[in-house]
C-alpha cells in the first residue's frame, strides 16, 4: 500500500516530466474513480498548464494553472505510470492524462479500483475533507510537538501513528517499522 515515502517519490518522479506541460483531456475509464465535483470541473482541465505535483499524507496533488488541483489517493494498488502515448493500456487504468504534445501519457493504474480523484478549485488543503483534516507531517514536526501527539490520546501507540488526523502520511507498514 502506498504510503508517505511511495508517494512522495511519486511526486518527485512525475513532478519534473509533467509541470509546465499544458494538459490536452483527462480519460476517465473507470467513472467511481472521481469523487467530489464530477465531469464538469475534469471537463474545464484541457488547455491548463501543469504547475507542479506535490504530496499532502498519502495522497498527490496535481497543481493546474487556474486553482484547479487534481488530488488522487493511491489506496492499496493505485500506480502512476509515465508512458509513451502509442502504449497499449492495460485493463487496470483507471484514468489518463494527455498532454498537448501527444508525446507521453499519466496513467492512473488501480488493480483493487479502491483508489479516488477529487478535481478541487481553490486551495486544496481548505476545499476538501480530506486534505483539511490531515494532521500534521511527520517530518515536519519536532519531538515535544509528537509527546503531545502522543499523550493527547490513550490506547494503543499503533492507533495514535495510523490516525491521519493527528500525524499524516503513515500507514500500517510505516507503523509496524517504527515500533519494531
Amino acid at each position: 500500500m502506498p504510503e508517505l515515502p511511495e508517494v512522495e517519490t511519486i511526486a518527485r518522479t512525475l513532478g519534473p516530466r509533467i509541470t509546465g506541460r499544458v494538459l490536452a483531456g483527462i480519460d476517465l475509464l473507470y467513472r467511481p474513480l472521481l469523487r467530489t465535483g464530477g465531469r464538469k470541473r475534469l471537463d474545464a482541465v484541457p488547455g491548463r498548464r501543469v504547475l507542479g505535483v506535490r504530496r499532502r499524507g498519502k495522497m498527490l496533488l496535481i497543481e493546474l494553472e487556474g486553482g484547479r488541483t487534481l488530488v488522487f489517493h493511491l489506496k492499496m494498488t493505485g500506480q502512476f505510470l509515465f508512458v509513451p502515448a502509442e502504449e497499449p493500456r492495460d485493463k487496470h487504468t483507471r484514468l489518463v492524462i494527455r498532454f498537448e504534445d501527444g508525446r507521453n501519457e499519466v496513467r492512473f493504474r488501480d488493480v483493487r479500483k479502491f483508489g479516488f480523484l477529487l478535481c478541487l478549485d481553490g486551495e486544496p488543503e481548505s476545499a476538501c475533507d480530506e486534505l483539511a483534516s490531515l494532521g500534521p507531517e511527520p517530518l515536519e514536526i519536532g519531538l515535544p510537538d509528537f509527546a503531545r501527539i502522543l499523550k493527547a490520546r490513550r490506547g494503543r501507540i499503533k492507533s495514535v501513528l495510523l490516525d491521519q488526523a493527528r500525524v499524516a502520511g503513515i500507514g500500517n507498514i510505516y507503523a509496524d517499522e517504527m515500533l519494531f
